[in-house]
């Protein structure tokens, strides 16, 4: 089974190498909006509130996301 979802993989990245990457940069992009709403909001963040917020909007590139949470105050 491992061997199967490394060969998954293996083929994944070398067809859609892109993927992986911008993957893996808006996991840390989306981390840092996450913390940085935290230290914006101090006491008055709440985790599940920031996910409404989120999720409410539908995908959104992360700069607009960034901007309609900070006028969410």
């Amino acid at each position: 089974m491992l061997t199967t979802l490394a060969d998954r993989e293996i083929k994944r990245v070398r067809n859609w190498s892109a993927q992986a990457i911008t993957y893996t940069l808006d996991a840390v992009n989306f981390r840092q909006l996450g913390e940085a709403e935290q230290k914006r909001l101090d006491d008055r963040f709440d985790i599940r509130l920031f996910q409404h917020q989120v999720l409410k909007y539908g995908p959104l590139p992360l700069t607009l996301l960034d901007q309609i949470l900070k006028s969410d105050d």
